[in-house]
């Protein structure tokens, strides 16, 4: 079945900020309504099916691909867990999106594939101050 103007909509506007309920109010749904309508949205095949279609619009506006996403997490870890006063907690953050990035956090185990990270430091060392990912 088509999607009508108002589920368009709302798949439009849902992947502006992720919030099914505000994406809802936006697309005209009642603000009373908007928290289980918004739900009810993203179960409905054809409202997922728009939504990955905006997202891959917005990724390749923005010209970003996958790899350039776990690149940038790399440079970012790199960048906090080096040097003489190391950032852990953003480190950290880094690491931790790469990792759900690359489904090595999937509950139900479907990412099987090994995935190898090796993380180097040189303690002490005023030429190696920084890890070599």
């Amino acid at each position: 079945m088509a999607l009508n103007a108002q589920q368009k909509r709302f798949a439009d506007e849902y992947v502006i900020d992720y919030n099914a309920t505000q994406a809802a109010i936006r697309a005209g749904y009642s603000p009373k309504t908007a928290y289980s309508m918004g739900n009810k949205l993203l179960k409905k095949g054809e409202v997922l099916a728009r939504i990955r279609e905006n997202q891959i619009a917005i990724r390749e506006r923005l010209c970003l691909s996958a790899d350039r996403i776990v690149a940038e997490y790399l440079k970012t870890y790199e960048k906090c867990s080096g040097g003489y006063d190391p950032d852990y907690r953003n480190a950290l953050h880094a690491l931790d999106m790469l990792g759900k990035h690359l489904g090595m956090f999937d509950p139900e185990g479907a990412n099987t594939a090994p995935i190898t990270l090796e993380v180097h430091y040189g303690y002490g060392n005023k030429n190696n101050n920084k890890p070599a990912v």
